[in-house]
């Protein structure tokens, strides 16, 4: 039983010490623009892009306000291994 405290604690310590990855800005490709299959969403298109190390991330856009094709290149936001379009990105603005 003890083997095992010591086993959480040392784990907790090892994830303290991992801190937080800085944010950064990068350009990322639209890879797809697909209409949403949420019945309560039908109005809407998932944008999803990619950055040049792989990283992808999505976000929706009101079809009325879709302003991007597959090819754009939008800004974005890498924090870890997340990946998040900006608010503007493929919006009519």
């Amino acid at each position: 039983m003890r083997f095992i405290h010591l086993l959480g604690l040392c784990s907790a310590l090892h994830m303290s010490a991992c801190g937080q990855l800085p944010e950064r800005t990068v350009d990322a490709k639209v890879v797809s623009i697909v209409s949403s299959k949420s019945r309560l969403n039908n109005d809407r298109f998932v944008v999803t892009a990619q950055d040049e190390t792989g990283l992808s991330g999505k976000k929706s856009v009101k079809k009325l306000e879709l302003d991007c094709r597959v090819g754009d290149v939008v800004k974005a936001t890498v924090r870890g291994i997340s990946l998040t379009l900006d608010n503007s990105a493929c919006v009519r603005g």
